[in-house]
């Protein structure tokens, strides 16, 4: 087979898609707009939940020494700590992070990755990167959070305000926050290989103070060691406002996709399921359908509703307190994407 797919996008989701239809004999080319592996400004702790054998089987990519079992899990409410079994992964540039990994197994099955590379625009559905109109009838998009062309491949979306750094840390820990320094958001810190990373998200207007605060309210906590590294401003990302699997010739993975809404329970895990859909559009474009709509569209669902509640409510702390702390994995994956 000489078919071939071009991929925007070399994430996880992207990643993932680009080595499945490899190992399927098709042509890749991975376009990446950042200049190497990883992207962003320094490294960062993420957190997912996931059956490790029987999610990556079900997978087919075997990234198990890019994952770490959590061994503190918390998540803090105004007057309650509960606890979850989940898993940590590094993101980044470091030779630790699961991009790095999935990378090295991408070029190992063939896969050409250009970088520098960002899509520019769209003309008569066909993306253009550098200048060039890529002819390919297979075109995956999964560049994600950041990409200004959200207006122009006609996908209703929200901005979200994030702001996160990088600091110091030794556990291997993932704890998440409810309070008035995120109206309508919630803060994290996770923790792996000596980095942590803090983080706060919300749909409102995100002040320095409410930052200062939240840094302060972990360290109390005795989380984060040292100075934080961080960016100056908060970030503003793009999320979609439904669920989709397509626009036109297009097949979406990650972000686009819906898979990675901040209340979808897990982004890691979600651009994983969003990249194998992908790539399984490619092959079967119905059977790919079905799939999403089972285990992506109807999730979305779900997380419409969550984005009604303000966790830092009475409501949004029940939650936390009374469901997680006694059925913690079935509904946690009632609203995570699933293999």
């Amino acid at each position: 087979m000489s078919e071939d797919v071009t991929i925007i996008g070399a994430g996880l989701s992207g990643l993932v898609s680009a080595i499945l239809l490899s190992r399927k004999g098709y042509c890749v080319q991975v376009y990446e707009k950042s200049k190497g592996v990883g992207g962003g400004n320094f490294p960062s702790i993420h957190t997912f939940e996931l059956d490790v054998d029987e999610d990556l089987s079900k997978l087919g990519i075997d990234i198990k020494e890019s994952l770490s079992k959590v061994r503190t899990s918390m998540f803090f409410s105004k007057d309650d700590i509960t606890k979850v079994d989940l898993y940590n992964v590094e993101r980044g540039n470091r030779e630790t992070s699961i991009d790095s990994k999935l990378t090295k197994i991408a070029m190992d099955e063939g896969v050409q990755i250009s970088y520098n590379s960002p899509l520019q625009a769209v003309k008569a559905d066909k993306p253009v990167v550098k200048g060039e109109k890529i002819s390919s009838d297979n075109v995956i998009i999964a560049c994600g959070l950041l990409t200004d062309l959200w207006n122009e491949l006609r996908i209703p979306h929200e901005i979200i305000n994030v702001r996160t750094g990088t600091c110091m840390e030794d556990d291997v820990t993932a704890n998440l926050f409810f309070g008035d320094f995120a109206p309508k958001g919630y803060g994290y810190f996770s923790s792996l290989n000596g980095i942590g990373t803090p983080l706060i998200l919300t749909r409102r207007n995100l002040p320095d103070e409410n930052w200062k605060r939240f840094l302060d309210y972990i360290k109390e906590l005795g989380f984060c060691q040292g100075d934080v590294k961080a960016d100056k401003n908060p970030t503003r990302v793009h999320l979609p406002l439904n669920a989709r699997f397509n626009e036109g010739n297009f097949i979406f993975a990650g972000s686009f996709s819906g898979a990675i809404d901040c209340y979808m329970g897990f982004g890691i895990k979600g651009a994983m399921v969003s990249g194998q859909i992908a790539a399984l559009a490619v092959q079967d474009f119905e059977a790919a359908r079905k799939k999403f709509r089972r285990n992506v569209a109807r999730k979305f669902v779900v997380s419409k509703v969550l984005k009604k509640v303000d966790y830092a409510s009475s409501v949004g702390e029940w939650g936390i307190r009374k469901i997680r702390k006694h059925y913690p994995k079935k509904i946690l994956r009632i609203f995570t994407p699933n293999f």
